[in-house]
């Protein structure tokens, strides 16, 4: 039996004829359809009445928290969809599709809800920015204010693989995956003025964290430390000169016209991690200088380590931003290579399939 998926989203759809004519011959050939739905199709017209908040921009919804406004989605006769709303939340950068971040209620509700199965359950997208100066890394897990157009993805995504027949699979998407509760055309009215907020601390890190220190004389701590600063180094070279080091190695791939587009979008990305990091003005080692390599540095390895299973492992390499950084190490993955508060990490993979050399990778 052969599965032939046919894409069914707008990028996709004018080839599904050709595809399915391809795939037709054959009594045994099967036609799955990819639901693929990564925004809203055309205009999201609010429900609610003409002089009703909700209707407009200068109209909004207020007073609700994020988790009450998903609990309005599923509340029947609910006119929620599409309407404009205000929101306070924690926000987390996102960077899937074309989306800019997540916003929470509270940093709280991000680390210790337990409807954090699937990042989405209890937080929205926020899918763009009205301001496209906006830089993420100014706002990343701290508190902002905000106005968009919310709207559940998935409620049309659904009525869209619905459409098809027995054969729709949703297999791409953050529908794949679970709830997708989306906020477009976002305005940004206030933010506060302490981000990169995480949780840290050692006592923490034996109750509830991701990363663990290696062993004593850990015999790749050199290995690793060297790849941290040699990453570091480069990071100081500049935008173009850190991802030209970084897609080196792809230019004889047999896809490099692919790797050409993605090394001139990642040069031309102003809001990229990597442009905070390489950039002299914004960069959060422009005030260590020289000093940063002789700095503290950690290794962390995920806590599901096992040196001897065999299994290919990324670590996290740690430069502490000033002389001392007692307890203030990152204890979740996802803190240390989105946040440089205290510290500044680098995710470390095995290089040329050799455990015992590292090499940067981007976050």
């Amino acid at each position: 039996m052969v599965l032939v998926a046919i894409g069914s989203s707008r990028a996709l759809a004018e080839d599904t004829e050709q595809e399915s004519n391809t795939a037709a011959a054959g009594e045994d050939t099967v036609i799955f359809d990819m639901v693929w739905y990564p925004s809203i199709d055309g205009e999201c017209n609010p429900e609610v009445g003409q002089d009703e908040p909700g209707r407009a921009p200068d109209q909004p919804l207020r007073g609700i928290s994020i988790v009450e406004l998903i609990e309005l989605v599923n509340e029947e006769g609910s006119k929620i969809q599409c309407s404009w709303v205000e929101l306070d939340g924690y926000f987390r950068i996102a960077d899937y599709y074309h989306y800019r971040g997540h916003l929470y209620d509270s940093a709280a509700e991000y680390y210790f809800s337990p409807s954090l199965v699937y990042v989405g359950s209890n937080s929205l997208w926020l899918e763009d920015f009205v301001d496209p100066t906006i830089r993420r890394t100014e706002l990343i897990t701290g508190d902002i204010r905000v106005v968009g157009q919310f709207y559940d993805l998935c409620r049309e995504a659904y009525e869209n693989e619905a459409a098809g027949d027995e054969t729709s699979i949703m297999l791409f998407g953050p529908c794949h995956y679970g709830d997708a509760y989306m906020l477009r055309s976002v305005t940004l009215l206030s933010a506060s003025n302490e981000p990169h907020r995480i949780i840290v601390g050692e006592q923490t890190r034996i109750i509830v964290g991701e990363l663990v220190a290696p062993q004593e004389n850990w015999p790749q701590q050199r290995a690793a430390l060297d790849a941290l600063w040699e990453w570091a180094a480069l990071l100081r070279e500049g935008r173009e000169a850190y991802w030209t080091e970084y897609y080196r190695e792809s230019w004889d791939d047999p896809y490099a016209g692919q790797v050409e587009e993605y090394f001139q979008r990642d040069i031309a990305d102003d809001d990229s991690w990597e442009a905070y990091l390489t950039d002299p003005a914004r960069s959060p080692l422009r005030n260590a200088g020289d000093d940063i390599f002789h700095h503290p540095a950690r290794i962390f390895l995920p806590n599901d380590y096992e040196e001897e299973s065999g299994r290919s492992y990324s670590i996290l390499a740690c430069a502490c931003l000033t002389r001392d950084c007692e307890d203030r190490w990152p204890v979740f993955w996802e803190d240390a290579i989105e946040t440089a508060g205290y510290t500044v990490c680098v995710e470390l993979a095995p290089h040329g399939g050799d455990p015992g050399s590292w090499r940067w990778a981007r976050r």
